[in-house]
């Protein structure tokens, strides 16, 4: 699977760190990087978590996931 391009440059384009945004998402920050690698896939809470955290549609940063 290939990284997550959406989402690696929503956290860039958030000024957090990817840390920040895990912490703020309430999930690991290793969780977080192999979600951002492509290496995982984050549930339907997670995305939402971490959409948040962004202040982005889940659509926006996980283009794949189904609109919520």
């Amino acid at each position: 699977m290939a990284k997550n391009l959406p989402l690696k440059h929503a956290i860039t384009d958030s000024g957090l760190s990817q840390y920040a945004v895990a912490r703020a998402a309430k999930i690991h920050d290793t969780k977080l990087s192999a979600i951002v690698n492509g290496w995982r896939e984050p549930s339907p809470d997670e995305q939402k978590a971490i959409a948040k955290v962004l202040r982005r549609k889940v659509s926006d940063v996980f283009p794949l996931a189904e609109a919520s």
